[in-house]
């Protein structure tokens, strides 16, 4: 299959066995596990597990993995390290908070100096919001998020065309392929109407195992 960004590739593997072995094939080797998918580009094979973000649930826009909101943080305290005079006057207030703990305590304690701007980011609980409404946009919501922060060669989505018709999968191609997005729709069936050509390309994985 070729795969670009001009058009959503879509794979219908009609055996279900098939369909069920090859998914948990293709998650399996973006968590950097073997298997049977091979993604290619100018020649070179592409590490799966680094180029290929599967998103079993189109459905389900949670994006506060923890790869994700590492990330973020990381971001956050770049930028935090802009904010010196904001981060000695959040201490000075802290400090004193603090010392006020201290002398209303019985016993003799002591606390940490100084709090860095990883730790006050910490602190924050920073996590992105999505509001899950069941309508695309948050799909390309998360795409957006995932794509700035794991920037994968290749999103896959499974079953997509299960929950969605064939308007809804129109304006959603159009704004992927807008956005410079390659992706692959991964089905277990498909609708057999027809479908805009511009937008999209069908591959079939029959049930003698050939690619038409």
């Amino acid at each position: 299959m070729d795969i670009t960004d001009d058009k959503v590739s879509t794979l219908v593997i009609e055996d279900k066995r098939q369909f069920r072995h090859l998914l948990y094939d293709l998650v399996a080797q973006s968590n950097g596990e073997a298997g049977l998918w091979v993604l290619g580009e100018d020649g070179k094979c592409l590490n799966l597990e680094k180029q290929l973000y599967v998103i079993r649930d189109p459905l389900n826009t949670d994006i506060n993995s923890r790869e994700i909101l590492t990330k973020l943080q990381n971001q956050l305290i770049k930028t935090g390290n802009d904010f010196m005079q904001e981060i000695f006057d959040i201490n000075q207030k802290i400090q004193n908070f603090y010392y006020s703990l201290e002398n209303e305590y019985p016993y003799d304690i002591i606390h940490k100096q100084e709090l860095s701007v990883q730790e006050l980011v910490k602190m924050g609980g920073f996590n992105f919001y999505i509001e899950n409404t069941g309508e695309l946009i948050d799909l390309v919501s998360y795409i957006e998020v995932v794509q700035e922060f794991i920037n994968p060669n290749l999103f896959v989505l499974v079953n997509l065309h299960a929950v969605t018709n064939v308007d809804e999968r129109g304006i959603l191609f159009k704004t992927l392929i807008e956005k410079k997005f390659s992706v692959l729709c991964l089905e277990s069936s498909v609708d057999r109407i027809e479908f805009d050509k511009n937008l999209e390309v069908r591959y079939i994985l029959d049930k003698d195992f050939c690619l038409i």
